[in-house]
Order: C-alpha cells, then structure tokens, then sequence
C-alpha cells in the first residue's frame, strides 16, 4: 500500500505542477487551426515533453543528491550552465508574470467593470506587495485551490457539452499549425517536478518512469478533452482566456464562479513565479530582499507600459522561446551526462536511442522557437 502511495503522490505533484492557467488558452489555440491540425500539435507537444521528462527523471536519478535545474546545470556545465539557466528560468518566470497581470485585468473588467489597463496596474501592485511580503497565506490554500482548479475545469467541460458541435472544429487550417505551439508548450509545461517526484519515491526511484509517461498521459487527456469540448461549443466565438466568453454557453452565474476560480488560479501561479524569481535573486545572486523584490517586479511592468499586453501571445512566446531556451539547455546537460564514464549514482532506468531523441527534440524545439520570434517581429 506504501508503495502505491509514493507512486500516486508522485504523479499527482507532476500532474498538479502541469496543469495551470495555460488550460484557459487552449480552446481558442485549438479553434484557430481546426480539430485534425490541433490534435496533432497537442500530441506532438505531450510527446515532446513527455520524452523530455522521461531524460530529465533520468537525469535526476543520475545525480547524487537532489538538485534542481540550476544544480544540474552547475554539476554538469559548470558555472557558464548555472549562469545560462538562471538566464532562461528569469525569461520563463518574467513573460508568465506579465501575462497574468494582462489576463487578471480581463477578467476583473468583465466581473466589475472599469478601465483594463488600471485593473491590471491595481492587481498587479496588490500581487507586488504580497511578493515582498511573503505568501505565507496563499501557501496554505494553495492546495485547495489547486484541487477547486481541477474540479473547475471537468466541471466546465460537462457544462459546455451539451452545446458541442464537430461542424465548429470541423475546418483545417495546416498552413497556421503551429501558430499555438508555443501556447501548448506553457500549458504542459512542468519539469520543475521532477526532483520534487524523486523526493517522493524515495526507495521507489524504479516506479520514476512510469510515473512520468502516467502524469503526461493524463494531463493530455484533460487538456485534450477540456480545449476541443470547449473549442466545439464555442466556435469563433471563443476568447483567447475561455472563461471570459462562457456566458450564453453555461449561464451568467456558473460564468462569474468560472472568472473568480481563474482569477484564484493565476494569483496562485502569479505568487508562486514572483517569489522564486525573488528568492531566486537572493540565494543565487547575493542579493538584499529590496533589489531582489525591484528586479522581480521591474521587468514586467516595464514591459507592460511599453505595450506587450496580448495574453495569448505573450504565453506563446513564454513557452516557445523561454520553454525552448530551458529544454534545449536540459537536452545539452543530458548529453554532458550521458559521455560521463562515472555518475553521482546508477539510474534505475536508462533510455535507448539517446542521441536520436536529443538531436529530434532539439530541433523540434529550435524550430519552435526561430518560428514565435519570427511571428512576433
């Protein structure tokens, strides 16, 4: 039975690291291109990052002691790979904190009305001070939040059902398939679980594999289910955050629970983000908790005052090039492991053709990458 559990609490931190805001953009990133085009990037993305994980579990059952992946950087690249890591993680960490601030503006219009842009200033400056502060209080609801999440999200899906309809999924559009990709990446995005996964099974690292392919297999499910039910009963008249645009699907009051659920949802991840990137600052770069909390806060808002403030697209370019960066430089310190003759420990597992599934994931996320920036200009 306590072997079972280790197993269950390990998929259930992957699954729960997984699943986050990027769910409410997928409807719209699979409407735009069509029910056959958007089911084949949704699961190429999950067997990208589901391959990618299964190195990354590898690599963490490689090292002696527990690391994240600034520590793998280091051990393997020395302090050039700590220093880029630190690099890709603060570009991963900075775009999500920025969309969130735009989305959380969205949503607090549409439930209270006013002006977007102040909504966003006010929800912003409130989530600053929280940061600066600590989030002791949010921590201890951060469970129960992540749980109401999930129920939210089946909940909505059996709600829009009954409005479904093949006929609006029905077109392909090849030629725009990988405008969401980026998109899809954020929302499977989740490695950082890993080391916490191998925390968990310690004394069961064999059940790492299994436990990764079960934790990507059902988040694709629910992703799966959860953008083409809602894509289907909405149709063009999907918004790029799907809560926003419920109303004559589900009725006025299941819409308001939906937009106060999300709202709890990206504070959470809007907390969580700002205080490592804080204490990200602190630990790795020596710095004091007032310069650590300016440079935390800083860049996003910066950005937002010079214009960046389209949800969609900034979750797109979060994913592509930041989740590109971060995953390129993990193929790069799994290909230093695997020429090691001699690692920390021996793997419970190991995987065959390597080098084929490096070079092919490499490129796949090159190419993602070169394409968002190239749209983006």
């Amino acid at each position: 039975m306590g072997s079972q559990k280790g197993f269950f609490e390990a998929v259930a931190i992957l699954v729960g690291t997984m699943i986050g805001a990027g769910i409410f953009a997928l409807p719209y990133a699979v409407e735009q291109i069509g029910l056959i085009p958007g089911l084949t990037v949704m699961g190429l993305v999950a067997l990208m990052v589901m391959l990618l994980y299964l190195l990354l579990g590898e690599l963490s059952l490689s090292t002696k002691g527990l690391h994240h992946f600034t520590g793998f950087a280091e051990v393997y690249l020395g302090k050039w790979g700590k220093w880029t890591m630190l690099f890709t993680m603060a570009i991963s960490m900075y775009l999500p904190l920025l969309a969130y601030t735009v989305a959380q503006g969205e949503i607090i219009t549409n439930i209270f009305g006013g002006d977007q842009q102040i909504n966003s200033l006010l929800y912003f400056s409130f989530c600053a001070v929280c940061v600066f502060f600590g989030m002791h209080v949010f921590r201890r609801f951060e469970f129960i939040i992540n749980i109401a999440f999930i129920i939210l999200v089946v909940a909505i899906t059996f709600l829009a059902a009954p409005s479904f309809s093949l006929d609006k999924i029905a077109h392909i559009d090849w030629r725009g398939v990988a405008m969401p990709y980026g998109v899809i990446l954020f929302a499977f995005g989740g490695g950082s679980a890993v080391p916490l996964m191998r925390a968990v099974l310690k004394g069961q690292e064999e059940k790492m594999r299994s436990a990764l392919i079960t934790g990507v297999i059902i988040v694709f499910a629910l992703y799966t289910v959860f953008a083409f039910v809602l894509a289907g009963a909405l149709g063009d008249k999907v918004t790029p955050i799907v809560t926003l645009s419920l109303g004559e699907t589900i009725g006025p009051m299941a819409v308001l629970v939906a937009n106060l659920f999300a709202f709890f949802a990206m504070t959470s991840c809007f907390l969580s983000l700002g205080s490592s990137l804080q204490l990200m600052y602190r630990h790795d770069f020596g710095l004091g908790k007032t310069l650590a909390w300016l440079l935390t806060i800083s860049v996003p808002l910066s950005l937002f005052f010079v214009g960046f403030n389209n949800f969609f697209a900034l979750i797109n370019l979060s994913g592509a090039v930041a989740g590109g960066l971060e995953s390129m430089l993990l193929l790069i310190i799994y290909w230093r492991l695997r020429h090691l003759r001699k690692t920390g420990r021996t793997p419970e597992y190991r995987l065959d053709q390597y080098l084929f599934i490096i070079v092919i994931l490499f490129l796949m996320f090159m190419s993602g990458l070169v394409y968002s920036l190239y749209e983006s200009i």
